[in-house]
């Protein structure tokens, strides 16, 4: 099987996943919700009582703050996370060419799952309003003063983690819900490479001379 080795992974359902070309990786839905119900948020600095918080079930919590119209594109923010991980932002911040490298993989996801891009504004806040609930809820960070919270006031609801199995089964029926089935297109759109670049730089903030080395180095 071409793939095997190199900037590649394997995904649940035992195909591979090249970092070096995202556009030929054989992935489904399943691969997504499966992986990104296994992954904690926060690197795991959760209070002691609780002893899982995936970002499935963020995801689906931040595709029911949006408007209906936003909900899709809210569901599948993180998507890319299912083969980058969750690496928190502060340790992001001190590594470009990972954000270079996310932002490439996850342009490719979205064109292959018509993710409208770029995200709507209403998306990033719902994910901030999500995080500070989660803060509230699920750390020790709790009563702590966080710099804009104010701007994003936390869900009335107290938020109660599921499970791996039904994180997975409720962002897989959110899925469902909001796009009428369970299928994968079967091939992405190819992905001109100076728009790419641009994408990356609006996306990240980094220096287009930073990303071209970053997308450079990853495809060498």
């Amino acid at each position: 099987m071409p793939g095997i080795i190199g900037a590649t992974i394997i995904t649940r359902g035992g195909t591979y996943y090249d970092y070096e070309n995202p556009a030929a990786s054989v992935y489904d839905i399943y691969d997504i919700a499966a992986a990104l119900s296994r992954i904690c948020r926060f690197t795991g600095h959760l209070l002691d009582s609780v002893e899982h918080y995936s970002v499935a079930q963020h995801s689906v919590i931040v595709s029911h703050i949006v408007e209906p119209e936003h909900a899709y594109a809210a569901l599948m923010h993180d998507a890319v996370e299912f083969v980058v991980g969750d690496m928190n932002g502060p340790l992001k911040q001190l590594v470009p060419e990972y954000k270079a490298i996310e932002k490439r993989c996850e342009a490719e996801l979205f064109a292959r799952f018509r993710v409208p891009h770029p995200l709507h504004p209403s998306v990033k806040r719902a994910d901030l309003i999500a995080l500070f609930t989660e803060k509230r809820d699920l750390t020790a960070g709790a009563g702590h003063d966080w710099p804009g919270a104010e701007n994003y006031p936390p869900l009335a609801k107290k938020i109660h983690p599921w499970r791996q199995a039904e994180a997975m089964y409720r962002f897989l029926t959110r899925f469902e819900e909001l796009t009428g089935g369970l299928d994968t297109p079967a091939a992405a759109p190819s992905l001109d490479p100076d728009a790419e670049v641009a994408s990356i730089v609006k996306e990240s903030g980094l220096p287009e001379h930073v990303v071209r080395k970053a997308l450079a180095e990853a495809a060498a």
